[in-house]
């Protein structure tokens, strides 16, 4: 008789803490804003942004609707980045370099990055 209180007090416990584990979380924090994050104007910002190191500076870019240009290293490979006045012009340029086989590897709303055809 004993021995079966002391299992059913243990699977009792047992149950308890099972549903306490499965318990949704609550929260009683109330949600905080949306941070709003400037877009970088520059090449060098975006590098930054990015978290690239060694940014080189290439000015203006040669190609249509390209502001400022640069190349840098991403995860110990070389990268090109650019950046435009617009999304439209950045997708302008999306779809003229496409055909060069030029992807962006990470993109804003008004810069692109891609792996450099340059080399390391």
């Amino acid at each position: 008789m004993i021995l079966r209180s002391v299992i059913a007090a243990a699977a009792l416990a047992v149950a308890a803490a099972v549903a306490g584990c499965s318990a949704a979380p609550s929260v009683t924090a109330s949600p905080s804003a949306v941070q709003t994050i400037a877009q970088p104007e520059t090449a060098a910002q975006v590098a930054a942004q990015i978290g690239a190191t060694r940014f080189v500076n290439e000015g203006p870019g040669p190609l249509v609707g390209v502001q400022t240009s640069g190349t840098a290293y991403y995860h110990g490979r070389k990268i090109g980045i650019d950046t435009f006045a617009d999304t439209a012009s950045r997708d302008q340029w999306l779809t003229m370099a496409s055909g060069y086989g030029v992807s962006p590897l990470l993109e804003g709303p008004n810069w692109v990055a891609y792996w450099s055809v340059s080399g390391s």
